[in-house]
């Protein structure tokens, strides 16, 4: 665990589950109502990081089940038998998501607090599962929508743009009253969000309307964004490498393919929007769900320019593409569970330290923990020597210690 983690399990042991949520809505986060939240305060408190972070990576395989399922359930090969094949495309699809999320993986996966980024992520990939297949009840699809896009104010604006244009260039299959009745639903879950008194807590006077600021800061969280997603590049070709050797002939217009590309790229320049007047606080873990709608978005463009070569040509193509991607996936990863046990070692043994000096009020001093060139978990808050920062003060108050400080 870290610093946050520790804080977390201090105050709710403090004023209890409910009013911990309560307050932080009030105060702090209009986040705090959705159901990850709550899933991950529940987790954060209950379990041990490693329980918590497994539940996460869970959610994040699950979450890649589902963007593969939702692109075959658009190129209307939903029908096709589960084998090998279809085994290897679900394998390209978390490869593909877990590479181009690199650069926050540690603060959304495997970092306990940050793990309702990947909850929240899950959510929206169902929704958007329940949203493209027409036989999906209603009651489902606007529960779905409510409780979704009470997420955050981000995913929330991508869902809206996914939603209106998805339906508007004809590629939902929904009437116009199951239109309106689901994005009704939706506007409420905004709501619920985005118009919580924690935010403009939270905010105070930080708020920069001057449409020469709202720009300036579109573009910087752009600039952010789009520097941290050269892995969404890869990822995509992969998977639409394996769709294409799997599923050579599916019959499905090139002007969809563009359509639904536009749809996702479009979804994901609108979750920058919200931090356009407070750019500073997008974060790498808020990354997530522009890198999302940018993966399927660039996965569809692909298979729309792989339309242009001849089947056999194309099946090619995307076995070399496949078979290259997944010898680099299996060596990163390999890599990684090196690196990783590496850095464990270094918390378990803090983490000892600290839990047998519990009740001790005579100041501590812990090693620092090193991490790794190019490890993927390298971007986490570690303590200071300054033992009045709120990160020592979490592990202070959470161990019953003196100050806490690094050596």
């Amino acid at each position: 665990m870290w610093a946050d983690d520790f804080w977390f399990r201090v105050e709710v042991s403090k004023v209890g589950f409910w009013r911990n949520i309560f307050d932080l809505y009030i105060g702090w986060d209009g986040r705090a109502l959705s159901i990850p939240y709550w899933f991950r305060n529940f987790c954060v408190i209950t379990f041990s990081s490693e329980i918590t972070s497994m539940l996460a990576s869970l959610a994040f395989l699950v979450t890649a089940y589902f963007y593969a399922l939702s692109i075959v359930k658009v190129l209307d090969c939903a029908n096709v038998k589960f084998d090998l094949d279809k085994f290897v495309l679900l394998i390209v699809a978390v490869a593909g998501l877990w590479l181009a999320m690199r650069p926050h993986l540690s603060r959304s996966l495997y970092w306990p607090t940050g793990s309702f980024y990947t909850f929240s992520n899950f959510m929206s990939a169902y929704w958007m599962i329940s949203v493209i297949d027409s036989d999906s009840g209603s009651i489902r699809r606007n529960l779905l929508s409510l409780l979704t896009l009470s997420c955050g104010a981000n995913l929330a604006g991508g869902l809206l743009t996914f939603y209106i244009l998805a339906y508007w260039m004809g590629l939902l299959k929904l009437s116009k009253h199951e239109f309106i009745t689901t994005f009704v639903f939706m506007v409420i879950g905004t709501c619920v969000c985005t118009l919580a008194p924690g935010n403009f807590g939270r905010a105070g006077s930080r708020f920069d309307f001057a449409f020469g600021s709202m720009l300036s800061g579109y573009l910087i969280v752009f600039n952010e964004y789009l520097f941290m997603s050269k892995g969404v590049l890869i990822g995509a070709l992969a998977l639409s490498s394996v769709i294409i050797f799997v599923f050579p002939t599916f019959e499905i217009k090139r002007k969809k393919l563009s359509s639904w590309a536009f749809v996702n790229i479009a979804a994901a320049l609108t979750s920058i929007i919200p931090f356009i007047v407070m750019p500073a606080a997008a974060s790498k873990h808020t990354s997530l769900f522009f890198q999302s709608f940018f993966f399927l978005g660039l996965t569809y463009f692909f298979l729309y320019f792989y339309q242009f070569a001849n089947s056999k040509a194309a099946k090619n193509i995307a076995l070399i593409t496949v078979g290259i991607f997944l010898m680099y996936f299996i060596y990163t990863g390999f890599d990684q569970y090196v690196k990783g046990r590496i850095v464990k070692k270094q918390m378990i043994e803090r983490y000892n330290l600290l839990e047998s000096r519990r009740g001790d009020h005579s100041d501590i001093q812990v090693k620092s923990i090193k991490m790794p060139d190019d490890f993927f978990t390298n971007r986490i808050w570690e303590i200071s020597s300054d033992s009045s920062s709120w990160e020592n003060i979490a592990l202070k108050e959470y161990f019953d210690v003196g100050n806490v400080s690094l050596r």
